[in-house]
C-alpha cells in the first residue's frame, strides 16, 4: 500500500500489511468492495465509482480500478487496486446537465471521434478526429451510411448496440478496430439518443475515446511481477522517475509515447530537455520541494509529440525511504483535458445565460434550495443598487429585506416543491414603498 492509502484509512503502514481489506477498511466500504474484489479474483478487470468520505468528512467522487495479477502459468497472485479523485469532474458534468436544452456545445476541435447519425442512419456530422481515424475526408462521410463508412461487417457488429440507443437507452461499449494506418486501436464509445419532444429518437450522437494505451497497460500489468517498473508501465498515465541530479532514471511506455521519445533517448536526457524549458521553468520549484520531501500538484497546457497540446495535473511526489532520505521523485501527468474542456463550456453556457437574462426587460433571478441567490440579471442590480457578485450567494432576506423575503417565502416553498406559480400580489420594495408586482 502507498501512503496515500496509509492516509486515507487512517493507519501507519506496517499495521496494513497482512491485514485483508475488510479487517482495515470502514464497513461501508468494505461492503461496496466486496463483490468487486469477488470479481477481480476471478480473473476480471473491473473499473467502478463511489462517493468516499474524507478524513474531515467530505463527500466526494472518486474512480476506482482494480486488475489481477497473474504469474507465468496463469496463477492469480494477487490484485492491484487504485482510485483516484473525480470530484471536480463529477460536479462539472452535473452542471452541464442542466443546461443541456439552452446549449448544445459540438466543438469541431474535440480531439476524440465524435458523429452524429440520423434515423435513417446515415452521417450528417462528423468531428476531424473521426475523418483521421477512418483516412477519410468529410465528403466522402457525410450522407452515407455506416456500411458505406465502417463496411458492412463492422456495422453488422454494432447494429445491436444501436438498436439499443435507438430504444431511448444510452449505451456505453468498447471495441477494436484498425484505423487507416493499419494499427489496431481500441475504442470505448458512447451513444446517446437525440429524442423529440414526443420522445421518439431523430439521431444519435457517438463520441469515441482512444483506450488503446490503458487496453496494453492492464494487459500487461496482468501478466508482469509487482516491481516498481511493472507497476509504472501499468499506469495509463505518463510518468517518469527522477533522481536528485534530475535524470530521468526511467519512464513508462505512456510517457514515451506522449512525447514521442524511446527510452534509450530518455534514459540520456534531463528533466528539462524531454518536457521543454517552458514545463520545466514551472515544474522547477515543485520539483524541488519534493527533493525535500513535499508532494506538490499543479495544472499546465503540456505539448507532446506532433504539437498535441494537453491540460495535464502534474503530481511530484517523493521517493522517501523509511529513514526519511529522498532519493528521487515520481512525476505523474494526469490527463484532464476533458475536465478542462468541461469547465470552458460551463463558463460559456454560464455566460450566455447571463446574456440571454440581461436582456428580458424584466427582474429575472435563480434563488438555490437554501434561497440564496445565484443567478440575478442586471435589472435585479439597478433595482437593488448593488452589483451581482455583491448579491450572488447572499440569503434573499439578507438582500430585500427580512419583510420581502417573508412574503415571498410561502411562495419559494410551493415552487421548491415542484410547484410552478404565478401571482400578483402587492410587494414591499427597497425603498420601503408597497407595489403591485406580477
Amino acid at each position: 500500500v502507498n501512503q496515500a492509502f496509509a492516509n486515507w484509512v487512517q493507519l501507519p503502514q506496517d499495521q496494513i500489511y497482512g491485514r485483508t481489506p475488510f479487517e482495515v477498511l470502514a464497513p461501508g466500504v468494505a461492503s461496496f468492495l466486496r463483490p468487486v474484489l469477488e470479481r477481480a479474483h476471478g480473473g476480471e478487470h473491473v473499473e467502478y465509482e463511489r462517493v468516499d468520505t474524507s478524513v474531515s468528512g467530505e463527500e466526494r467522487w472518486v474512480h476506482g480500478r482494480v486488475a489481477p495479477d497473474f504469474d507465468a502459468d496463469g496463477q492469480l497472485r494477487g490484485i492491484y487496486c487504485t482510485e483516484y479523485d473525480i470530484h471536480d469532474l463529477k460536479a462539472t458534468e452535473q452542471a452541464l446537465a442542466a443546461r443541456e436544452e439552452q446549449l448544445r456545445l459540438f466543438n469541431d476541435n474535440i480531439p476524440e471521434p465524435i458523429v452524429y447519425v440520423g434515423e435513417d442512419g446515415r452521417y450528417e456530422f462528423v468531428n476531424e478526429s473521426f475523418l483521421r481515424l477512418v483516412g477519410l475526408t468529410r465528403d466522402q462521410v457525410v450522407g452515407k451510411t455506416t456500411d458505406e463508412v465502417l463496411g458492412s461487417e463492422l456495422a453488422a457488429a454494432l447494429t445491436p448496440r444501436r438498436d439499443r440507443s435507438d430504444n431511448h437507452t444510452p449505451v456505453i461499449y468498447e471495441r477494436s478496430l484498425i484505423d487507416a494506418s493499419g494499427r489496431e486501436r481500441w475504442i470505448r464509445v458512447r451513444c446517446v439518443p437525440d429524442l423529440r419532444f414526443d420522445g421518439t429518437a431523430k439521431g444519435e450522437y457517438v463520441v469515441g475515446h482512444d483506450i488503446t494505451d490503458l487496453k496494453q497497460a492492464q494487459d500487461e500489468l496482468a501478466a508482469r511481477s509487482g516491481t516498481r517498473r511493472a507497476i509504472m508501465d501499468g499506469v495509463p498515465a505518463p510518468v517518469a522517475y527522477i533522481d536528485r541530479e534530475e535524470r530521468c532514471l526511467y519512464v513508462n511506455r505512456t510517457f514515451l509515447q506522449f512525447f514521442g521519445l524511446t527510452q534509450e533517448q530518455s534514459s540520456a536526457m534531463r528533466l528539462r530537455d524531454v518536457v521543454g524549458h517552458a514545463i520545466y521553468q514551472s515544474a522547477q520549484a515543485m520539483l524541488t520541494r519534493a527533493l525535500d520531501g513535499e508532494s506538490t500538484a499543479f495544472d499546465r497546457l503540456v505539448q507532446g509529440t506532433n504539437g498535441v497540446r494537453r491540460w495535464m495535473t502534474i503530481r511530484v511526489v517523493p521517493d522517501a525511504a523509511q529513514s526519511g532520505e529522498v532519493h528521487g521523485a515520481f512525476v505523474l501527468m494526469n490527463d484532464i483535458h476533458g475536465l478542462k474542456q468541461a469547465q470552458e463550456a460551463l463558463r460559456d453556457s454560464e455566460a450566455e445565460l447571463r446574456l440571454i437574462m440581461d436582456n428580458v426587460p424584466a427582474r429575472v433571478s435563480s434563488i438555490d434550495r437554501d434561497y440564496k441567490y445565484r443567478v440575478v440579471n442586471r435589472h435585479n442590480e439597478e433595482w437593488l443598487g448593488e452589483s451581482r457578485n455583491a448579491i450572488t450567494g447572499r440569503h434573499i432576506a439578507e438582500v430585500v429585506g427580512n419583510e420581502r423575503a417573508n412574503q415571498l417565502g410561502p411562495l419559494l416553498d410551493r415552487v421548491l416543491q415542484g410547484e410552478t406559480v404565478t401571482t400578483e400580489r402587492e410587494l414591499i420594495q427597497p425603498d420601503g414603498e408597497l407595489r403591485w408586482e406580477a
